[in-house]
């Protein structure tokens, strides 16, 4: 069955790939059209998933739902392990990267002609919100693109809820989660210094849909995945139905749950194709967590080109997944420090272009 489960490992790096691009469009790309729009031209046919893009987020959160969920089922440690481990997972790629964009601006703005990548907190409240990722305005955090972060810790907070909840009561207590999840974001909770964490409650139906899914993956992983490829027709009626009603503030309680069925049915219809590229997958959370420090250095470098975007997109894509690789085998070198292993050799990314 592990084999049959590398679709999961591709779904994340779709996830990924999904997110680069539509920054990718935004930087290169002409100005976003409607759904329908999109569709009245071939141009606009192969456009989609550029500018669609921003769906990967809800398949970033079904996805570390899904993970989490699986890998709870599988290994029920403590929960104290459970949050060390997954401190460590963020807080250690986080803090490698930050400190390597902030070596790069600081080289490349001394010459006097690069965009700034990060707001550097002007109070000291600001910086122990940056350390820690506890939830703040975006336009108080290091990077704006580090958004995820802080919600994602919220998520991780209430896991052992949902874990408990599903694990016990099975499909009942899924239903009872998901509608908590669609729920809290309608509920007039004072967070006080917490209050950016609602931003979790936008994600927490996906979250809950891949956790799920994960634990079922671990308890019963030949149906389970038999009933995904079933629904897989469904999976893309709730991705298109979303996609179509995401901007209508009305149905934002019904799109939660579509959008992050939808996206995790599509991409892993899409994993399950005959490809694999473990290591990328591996590295993907650093590519992510550096790639869009270096949008200004792209848009500076290609300035004067609008044409050829293609060519300009497989430079981006590479040169990313390069820097991506780089910061990985810190971040490898640094945990098999911790951990008392021997370091791995680098990693030596494939063309990740030549496959989207």
């Amino acid at each position: 069955m592990t084999s049959k489960l590398k679709w999961v490992d591709n779904a994340r790096l779709l996830a990924v790939v999904g997110v680069l691009s539509f920054h990718f469009w935004l930087q290169f790309g002409e100005p976003r059209l409607t759904l329908l729009e999109m569709l009245r031209s071939a141009h606009g046919i192969l456009s989609i998933p550029f500018q669609l893009g921003w769906t990967a987020d809800f398949l970033f959160f079904a996805i570390s739902g899904l993970g989490l969920g699986l890998s709870a089922a599988r290994n029920r440690k403590g929960w104290g392990r459970f949050f060390v481990d997954r401190a460590a997972r963020i807080y250690i790629p986080y803090w490698t990267a930050v400190v390597f964009l902030f070596a790069y601006q600081g080289v490349v703005y001394s010459i006097g002609t690069w965009d700034r990548l990060f707001v550097i907190p002007t109070t000291w409240a600001g910086w122990l919100k940056d350390i820690l990722l506890l939830p703040q305005a975006q336009d108080t955090m290091l990077s704006t693109h580090f958004w995820f972060l802080p919600s994602l810790l919220v998520l991780y907070l209430v896991f052992p809820f949902v874990f408990r909840i599903i694990d016990k009561f099975g499909v009942a207590g899924f239903i009872v989660c998901l509608v908590l999840a669609v729920v809290s974001r309608y509920l007039n909770l004072n967070l006080g210094p917490f209050r950016m964490a609602y931003t979790s409650f936008a994600w927490s139906a996906s979250f809950v849909i891949g956790a799920y899914v994960g634990i079922m993956l671990a308890k019963h992983p030949e149906k389970t995945d038999r009933w995904l490829i079933r629904t897989i027709p469904l999976g893309v009626l709730c991705l298109l139905i979303g996609t179509l009603l995401v901007s209508n503030d009305k149905y934002v309680w019904l799109v939660q749950p579509l959008m992050g069925f939808g996206t995790l049915s599509v991409a892993g219809a899409l994993g399950r194709l005959p490809w694999h590229l473990p290591r990328l997958t591996a590295m993907s959370f650093e590519v992510y967590l550096i790639h869009m420090g270096f949008v200004g250095w792209y848009r500076h470098f290609f300035g004067w080109a609008i044409d050829p975007k293609s060519l300009h997109y497989v430079f981006f894509l590479v040169s990313v997944f390069i820097m991506g690789a780089g910061v990985h085998w810190v971040v490898s070198a640094i945990d098999a420090k911790v951990k008392g292993k021997k370091a791995p050799a680098p990693v030596q990314p494939l063309p990740l272009a030549v496959q989207t």
